[in-house]
């Protein structure tokens, strides 16, 4: 999906799974979230990517936007 990935924030993992960042360039990053894991996530530098599942499984997260 896309969202706005312009602040600082932290993201919890509620079910894991594979996701792939694809960059507005065309790059692409591969992740492996674990179930539990929580991340503080900054500001995007490459842009506002999208994301996609690549695994088998549905990949929940939980994330806070900070101000």
């Amino acid at each position: 999906g896309e969202e706005d990935r312009t602040q600082f924030r932290v993201n919890r993992t509620l079910q894991g799974g594979t996701l792939e960042r694809i960059y507005p360039d065309g790059k692409k990053e591969k992740l492996e979230l674990k179930t539990g894991e929580v991340r503080f996530l900054e500001p995007s530098k490459g842009g506002n990517y999208k994301v996609m599942n690549i695994g088998k499984t549905t990949v929940v997260n939980y994330v806070v936007r900070l101000k």
